[in-house]
């Protein structure tokens, strides 16, 4: 039983990550539209991926029901988008992806706000949580 209850919540842990990977591309790249050639010190990577996840954390908790179903189902429709590993989304993209470290800011700022307005928005339904 217990290793069931740590396989869905692994599940779920990176279910959560994916999309909040793909939430903070798209406020990444509404946030810094504009593409750079030199590569970015990690100190610039950390701080765009905090800031990006700051802002990240507060449209989920600001967003209405409505509006955070649209962005999943925007998501959706663009995930497969891909992104120019050159500009500044790019490279902190790939560097989200590969360091775990910054993984963890993700995480840490993004992950509590998706959550709750999951459960708020009734998206995870309980035939979701069955094994």
């Amino acid at each position: 039983m217990q290793g069931m209850q740590t396989k869905r919540g692994s599940m779920i842990k990176i279910q959560s990550l994916t999309i909040g990977t793909t939430c903070l591309w798209m406020t990444l790249s509404a946030a810094v539209p504009f593409s750079v050639h030199a590569q970015m010190t990690p100190e610039q990577e950390t701080q765009a991926v905090d800031m990006v996840s700051d802002l990240l954390a507060n449209k989920i908790q600001s967003d209405s029901c409505d509006d955070f179903k649209a962005m999943l189902g925007k998501l959706q429709a663009g995930g497969d988008a891909p992104v120019d590993p050159t500009s500044t989304v790019g490279q902190v993209l790939t560097s989200v992806k590969a360091k775990p470290e910054l993984q963890t800011i993700v995480v840490d700022k993004v992950g509590k706000p998706l959550i709750i307005k999951t459960l708020e928005c009734n998206l995870i339904t309980p035939e979701a949580l069955a094994p």
